[in-house]
């Protein structure tokens, strides 16, 4: 299992590290430079309300899916059809309740809505390819679901990065949504060929009781991931919301936390593939220590090298990507790269009580969290604005990962105790030594990274955080 988790693992990178840096450094930050923070701030205000009610769309089904399928794949056939007419019913529960809450509470002008509307269709459209990937995931057709995490920003880079080389002077907010529609759409007619050619026969009768059945399973995941949504993606609501400017300030945070957010999905990545792994290892009553000590060690490399480097270059990284650069966009992505540890660390844990069924756990937990977020937003914005959202994300992630930590410890013994606490402290205290030193001496951004990622991977090689020898034996 540690080879299949390795070799797909290896794959998922490439293909977004080929992707990914073009999507975010040139298409997502030039599409922001295009339109300006005030812009950028209605569409990230709008995108995080649409995020928070997208629980309304899934009710915990992908997760749910995902985990069923990988612990007996025969479930594919039934579950398909009817969880695609579940989708259908709760898209229009999802667009009541959004516009509700955009015009009712929120007050949302017309250009408001009308953005509303469009980026709450790309995220409906966004929440069906999760759940069809689910089943790619499920079925362990991981290739498949690898290309499909990839193909609609490949999309989205040809059609947003026409536009920006031959009309960036008239680009407008909403051809970005327009494009994501397009590429959506295009992606999940290509994932469901490909089920219809890799996966069972999908019978297509509807069973009512089968309906209940899983809205019932399903209503834990969806608890879960309304609250993790919630105390994830308010900060930008409440920016916009609670200050006078609130579009200006949260597009400003919007810079920093797009950087953030293309940072965390290399765990993100992880947890996908984990998910049916873990599912099927306690299905099968096998032990998940090994998978989870190996990705803890895997991931720590590169999330400890992005927060160390980014946090002694916030403010020439800042400078590189954004033309409406402020000093307060340097804080932000600096206080918001540190909460990248105790989030790509939860991933980990909260995927294998996920998988474990733990979910009375995790949904207190993310109460906890999401009271606490809200509570330090509504003190912390009127004051310190965007950065006082960001300072509300480090302490909300860490309490919340703290939490995970110690549960997974205790229901799985052994799972942090087998791994070698003095090589990741070694590994932990020499990157950021290493990241001091080069600091001070004051050398150009782009010689810093290098110098850094280099020396700390020379580092985690020699404590044998990371073993090149078992690397490639496991993908042979």
């Amino acid at each position: 299992m540690q080879r299949v988790f390795v070799r797909n693992l290896a794959f998922l990178l490439v293909l977004n590290v080929l992707v990914k840096p073009v999507w975010i450094l040139g298409v997502n930050v030039g599409v922001q430079n295009a339109v300006g923070p005030a812009d950028y701030g209605i569409y990230f205000a709008v995108l995080n309300l649409a995020y928070i009610f997208q629980v309304f769309l899934d009710l915990g089904i992908q997760n749910f899916n995902n985990k069923s399928i990988a612990g007996d794949p025969k479930l594919y056939s039934t579950y398909l059809g009817n969880m695609a007419l579940i989708k259908a019913v709760l898209g229009v529960l999802f667009f009541l309740l959004l516009f509700t809450v955009g015009k009712v509470v929120l007050g949302y002008a017309d250009r408001y809505l009308y953005l509303l509307g469009i980026v709450g269709f790309n995220v409906f459209l966004s929440s069906f390819l999760l759940f069809l990937r689910s089943n790619l995931a499920g079925l362990h057709l991981f290739k498949w679901d690898s290309i499909a995490s990839v193909a609609d920003r490949v999309l989205m880079i040809v059609m947003c990065g026409g536009l920006l080389i031959f009309s960036k002077d008239s680009f407008v907010i909403e051809w970005f949504a327009y494009a994501q529609t397009i590429s959506y759409g295009l992606v999940i007619a290509g994932v469901g060929v490909v089920l219809g050619l890799k996966a069972p026969a999908v019978h297509w009768t509807i069973k009512r009781g089968l309906l209940f059945r899983i809205l019932k399973s399903s209503l834990p995941f969806a608890l879960l991931n309304l609250l993790m949504a919630s105390y994830t993606r308010l900060d930008g609501v409440m920016l916009e919301s609670l200050l006078p400017d609130g579009n200006f300030h949260a597009g400003i945070y919007a810079q920093g936390f797009k950087f953030y957010e293309a940072s965390t999905m290399i765990a993100f990545l992880f947890a996908g593939l984990l998910l049916p792994i873990f599912s099927g290892l306690i299905a099968r009553n096998e032990s998940v220590i090994p998978i989870v000590q190996r990705a803890s060690q895997v991931l720590l490399v590169p999330v400890f090298v992005l927060v160390v480097a980014s946090y002694f270059q916030s403010e020439p990284l800042a400078n590189a990507l954004f033309s409406a650069f402020t000093t307060d966009t340097s804080i932000v992505l600096r206080i918001l790269m540190l909460s990248l540890f105790p989030v790509s660390v939860g991933y980990i844990f909260g995927t294998l009580l996920t998988a474990n069924g733990n979910l009375l756990f995790l949904n207190v937990t993310s109460l906890i969290g999401l009271v606490a977020n809200v509570a330090l937003n509504a003190y912390l914005i009127p004051v310190y604005k965007a950065e006082g959202a960001a300072w509300a994300t480090l302490i909300t992630q860490s309490v919340v990962l703290g939490a995970q930590w110690l549960y997974a410890t205790k229901m799985f013994e052994g799972t942090l105790a087998g791994m070698s606490w003095v090589r990741t402290l070694f590994f932990i205290s020499g990157t950021i030594v290493i990241g001091l030193i080069i600091n001070a001496y004051l050398v150009p951004s782009l010689m810093f990274w290098t110098l850094h990622i280099l020396l700390a991977l020379g580092l985690a090689l020699s404590l044998r955080i990371l073993d090149l020898k078992e690397a490639f034996k496991l993908l042979k």
